[in-house]
């Protein structure tokens, strides 16, 4: 397998502040918490991280500054993170790809998912909904399914990178119906979604914030969802199962992490001031409205906890990049 560095692909970083930090605040590092964001400003996870940043700020009672450095699906910043120091100054958002097929994918990628950082909390899962361009005629999934079966490797469809969360998940939906299609990676969501409504590709999996816009005018039709049940924002758009697709988990989960090493006492003070903010009614209300499923607690218990959890995540990461002959050329 060839492989490239990682670090090589990267791109530079955007700062936005949640709050104004305070001229005292470099006098300690709890004196402001900065939350990295592996994704451009806009992108969904990081919509999530400043929806959910605010709330943290009031409970830490400190500034929240959310610094975005795209690249590299995420490995950028989640080695930039794993260097930070250990204080407690410093969480990041990682997702499925961050976590599990990023440091399979890449050699010298700058940190090890299962050592570099300690877990705080499970934020959530978003889901996928499976979208073609208006213009292509296909009205429903099972009409794309038996397209792509019927020619393989001849349809395209977008990621946000290889080894993003999309492209795993659309090489697990290509495994769950038989199929191969020709992945064509980009660097950023928006690209992706301009080349899928001008016609260049044939389908996309995409997060419902990103492209709920382009559902409700019409430049996008959605096939199917990746949930138990249907989207109160898109109630014509049938699940996965309903689309007669079994035993495929069509969504994204995304958590917060803090350096390995970080101490117990703060650990524990992020722990509990994220897990207040995903209480708050507005935030669980502007959350649900992107279509993400916060209450994790079942899942995590299940699992064994959220160390376990994101253990078993990585061993199926890997597993799967092994099947589907995954690579970075």
């Amino acid at each position: 397998m060839k492989r490239r560095s990682l670090l090589a692909s990267g791109a530079g970083g955007a700062c936005g502040m949640v709050r104004i930090p305070l001229a005292a605040a470099q006098a300690r590092p709890d004196a402001l918490l900065k939350w990295v964001v592996g994704f451009a400003p806009g992108a969904g996870s990081d919509t999530v991280a400043r929806t959910i940043a605010q709330a943290v700020g009031r409970g830490l009672k400190v500034p929240v500054i959310v610094e975005n450095k795209p690249g590299a699906a995420g490995g950028i910043a989640a080695a930039a993170v794993a260097r930070a120091p250990a204080d407690g100054g410093t969480v990041l958002t990682v997702d499925n790809a961050m976590m599990t097929s990023i440091p399979v994918l890449y050699e010298k990628i700058g940190y090890d998912p299962a050592r570099s950082f300690t877990p705080l909390a499970m934020i959530g899962t978003l889901p996928f909904v499976l979208a073609v361009p208006a213009q292509r005629g296909v009205d429903d999934a099972r009409t794309l399914f038996q397209r792509l079966r019927a020619r393989p490797g001849a349809l395209s469809y977008g990621s946000p990178g290889i080894g993003s969360p999309h492209h795993m998940a659309t090489e697990m939906l290509l495994e769950s119906i038989g199929a191969t299609a020709l992945h064509v990676p980009y660097k950023g969501v928006a690209p992706l979604v301009t080349d899928l409504l001008g016609g260049e590709l044939d389908f996309a999996l995409l997060g419902v914030a990103g492209a709920l816009s382009h559902f409700q005018s019409g430049g996008l039709r959605p096939l199917a969802i990746g949930r138990v049940a249907r989207l109160p924002e898109l109630p014509k758009v049938p699940t996965f199962l309903e689309a007669g697709v079994e035993k495929f988990d069509a969504t994204a989960w995304q958590m917060v992490v803090a350096p390995s090493s970080t101490p117990g006492p703060r650990v524990a003070e992020l722990t509990a001031a994220i897990r207040q903010a995903l209480a708050d009614p507005e935030v669980r209300r502007r959350l649900t409205a992107m279509g993400v499923e916060l209450d994790m607690d079942p899942l995590l218990a299940r699992a064994g906890g959220l160390r376990a959890y994101l253990d078993g995540e990585i061993r199926a990461g890997r597993d799967l990049i092994g099947r589907r002959g995954i690579k970075v050329e």
